[in-house]
C-alpha cells in the first residue's frame, strides 16, 4: 500500500470483505512484485494494486505476460496517474464497487529487455528524467 495511506486497518477490512481475497501489505520496494509473482504461481486470477503508480508497476512486473491474470487498481497513492488516465474513481469505496462489478478494460503491456526484462503499462523514462524530476 502507498505510504500516504492513513487508516490501513479500515482499508484491509474492506478488502477482506471481497470474496476469496488475501491481503498483503508492502513495507519495502519489490515486495508487491514478489507477492504478485507468488499469487500468480498459486493460481490467483485477480491481483489488486491498492496503492499508487509504483505499486501498480511492481504488480505488473510480478504478473508479466500471463494473460489469464487481471490487475485491479484501487488508487491510494499520491499521483495515481494511471488510474486517472483510466478515469477510475478516486473514492476507495467506489473503487471496491468497480472490483465487485468485475468491470475490466484491456490496456497495452510494454516489455523492455536490457540487462533484465521489465514491463510497464503507464510511463517509462530513461536517461536524465530522474534528475529533471529532482530539480523541479
Amino acid at each position: 500500500m502507498a505510504g500516504s495511506v492513513r487508516d490501513v486497518d479500515a482499508i484491509c477490512a474492506k478488502l477482506e470483505s471481497l470474496p476469496d481475497v488475501e491481503v498483503k501489505i508492502t513495507a519495502k520496494r519489490g515486495a508487491a512484485e514478489r507477492f504478485a509473482r507468488v499469487a500468480v504461481r498459486s493460481g490467483r486470477h485477480l491481483i489488486v494494486a491498492a496503492g499508487g503508480d509504483g505499486t501498480l508497476n511492481e504488480i505488473v512486473n510480478g504478473v508479466g505476460e500471463r494473460g489469464e491474470v487481471l490487475i485491479g487498481i484501487l488508487p491510494l497513492g499520491t499521483g495515481n496517474d494511471f488510474a486517472r488516465s483510466l478515469q477510475l474513481p478516486s473514492d476507495f469505496d467506489e473503487g471496491v464497487a468497480v472490483l465487485r462489478a468485475g468491470r475490466t478494460r484491456a490496456v497495452d503491456l510494454v516489455r523492455v529487455t536490457s540487462d533484465r526484462v521489465r514491463y510497464f503499462v503507464n510511463v517509462s523514462a530513461g536517461g536524465f528524467s530522474g534528475a529533471v524530476n529532482e530539480k523541479l
